[in-house]
């Protein structure tokens, strides 16, 4: 795929995502066609990776996109993305490795890493692991609208923390789909969406949205147009057409979280609602960049002439952006849950605390 400059090659189906930016804002400005921060957001996504799996198909690939389970404990990338070159067992020679990096022909770069050491860190012995965390808030919501926000927030520290501050990596929204590595982490999302969908099944609720419903109506740009030359992306362009992920024509070969089967998440989470808890509320939308954000707990000082205690870290998570991106607003909050340091700074869930973002 990454010889191939036609329609079904590496750099045709990365711009899908990125650059050079190809669709339309109500504007009438010129943005990236990925979608984001709105309910879509996971019908996308999942159309995208049947777009990569069907272009892989038509260059003789019989195989299915791996995905990558990041909420499992991990001291490196996944060994298939590590190594410039890998031994080919039938010849025994020294090959190029197309998963390690990604070529940008059209601004002649290619892709890089910066992996944060808390990629790592979050999961060693004695840590909790905050990429689990996210997953798992999110699989608590019962409602479609509600879970998207946190599954999309959710999704974001692997680009963040893989890609770093270069621009041309896995952390800038133009570029992210360039490197390889992108594909088995959107496949593992995608998974998820697909643990949701079971979870609620198991739960005997909707699988389906129940908020922003013009949305699931219109062809998802670029997918819909007569230009795509798979079919089936073509033919399923509809948000509405892609919650049953099976017409689509592939299944996982299990819907596990971190070793939990349906019926022990769902007990996991259950336990998990069934007690007090605090989170702090964010109202997010686009600043057309990537962040980490930090957030501190403010305990206000009851003598006026005394600033606040606002130094009190309870967490941070992380924003995908870029200078061309969609529009977007979530309609619903971010929730992060702070209950371990409101506990650890003797507060109890009554008083009144703000949280800051420096």
């Amino acid at each position: 795929m990454q010889d191939d400059d036609g329609p079904t090659g590496y750099q045709a189906i990365s711009a899908y995502h990125g650059e050079p930016a190809d669709c339309k804002a109500a504007d009438g400005s010129t943005i990236v066609c990925c979608l984001h921060g709105m309910p879509s957001f996971p019908m996308w996504h999942r159309l995208y990776i049947v777009q990569f799996e069907q272009a892989m198909a038509s260059h003789g690939s019989k195989l299915g996109v791996p995905y990558w389970d990041w909420t499992k404990p991990m001291t490196h990338l996944p060994e298939l993305v590590q190594h410039p070159l890998f031994i080919d067992p039938s010849g025994k020679k020294a090959k190029k490795n197309v998963f390690y990096s990604g070529e940008i022909k059209f601004e002649h770069k290619v892709t890089a890493r910066a992996v944060d050491a808390r990629l790592y860190d979050a999961s060693k012995k004695g840590h909790e692991n905050f990429l689990l965390e996210g997953v798992l808030n999110a699989l608590e919501h019962e409602d479609f609208c509600h879970f998207e926000v946190q599954f999309e927030v959710a999704h974001n520290p692997i680009h963040y923390l893989v890609g770093g501050r270069i621009t041309h990596s896995m952390s800038s929204l133009e570029y992210t789909s360039y490197d390889p590595i992108f594909f088995l982490h959107h496949s593992n999302v995608e998974r998820q969406f697909a643990l949701w969908q079971a979870l609620q099944k198991h739960r005997g609720l909707p699988t389906r949205a129940n908020c922003g419903l013009n949305l699931f109506h219109e062809p998802m740009e670029p997918f819909g147009r007569e230009t795509n030359p798979i079919a089936l992306t073509k033919d399923n362009a509809k948000p509405s057409s892609v919650f049953e992920y099976d017409q689509l024509g592939y299944e996982y070969d299990d819907l596990t979280l971190n070793g939990m089967s349906i019926e022990e998440l769902d007990n996991l989470l259950k336990q998990r609602k069934s007690k007090a808890r605090a989170f702090a509320n964010f109202r997010l939308g686009g600043i057309k960049t990537s962040a980490n954000v930090r957030i501190s707990i403010c305990i206000p000082n009851k003598d006026g002439r005394h600033s606040d205690n606002c130094d009190n870290y309870a967490g941070e998570f992380f924003i995908l952006g870029g200078k061309h991106e969609m529009p977007w607003h979530f309609a619903y909050p971010y929730l992060y849950e702070i209950t371990d340091k409101v506990h650890a700074l003797g507060l109890s869930f009554w008083t009144q605390i703000t949280t800051s973002k420096p």
